[in-house]
């Protein structure tokens, strides 16, 4: 396994992991000091954290089944995605309970976030266009 894919892999999967650790904070610790509209976005960061981590751990296996880079670009660009777009999520969803004060930009990372996992989906389709039948 090329070293690359090995560490994103360990990254990914501990993503994953420590993501069923926030969603369990979430659900039975949150829940009851967050709005519903707090709650919401929250879970929502938690759910695109398990869709495209997941999403990584297969494009890492394309990536190392068919020898195509792409996919590894690929994920790696997901991966920056997924930390953006949950990552702000998480802490603007919980930032009324935690105390962190953020500045005004953070509301930005969330759409930012959101436009690179749609470009680390732009990328994953233009691998699957160029490669070989």
């Amino acid at each position: 396994m090329p070293p690359n894919t090995k560490k994103l892999g360990v990254i990914t999967s501990l993503g994953l992991a420590a993501g069923i650790g926030l969603g369990a904070i979430g659900a039975h610790t949150l829940r009851p000091h967050l709005t519903d509209i707090q709650f919401n976005s929250y879970e929502t960061g938690i759910r695109y954290l398990f869709y495209h981590l997941i999403s990584v751990l297969i494009l890492l296996h394309f990536a190392h089944t068919s020898r195509n880079t792409i996919f590894l670009l690929a994920s790696k660009i997901m991966l920056i995605g997924t930390l953006l777009f949950s990552g702000s999520i998480l802490l603007l969803s919980t930032k009324d309970l935690s105390g962190i004060r953020l500045q005004s930009f953070w509301g930005l990372i969330t759409p930012l976030g959101g436009l690179v996992l749609i470009a680390s989906w732009c990328i994953v389709a233009w691998g699957y266009f160029n490669e070989e039948s």
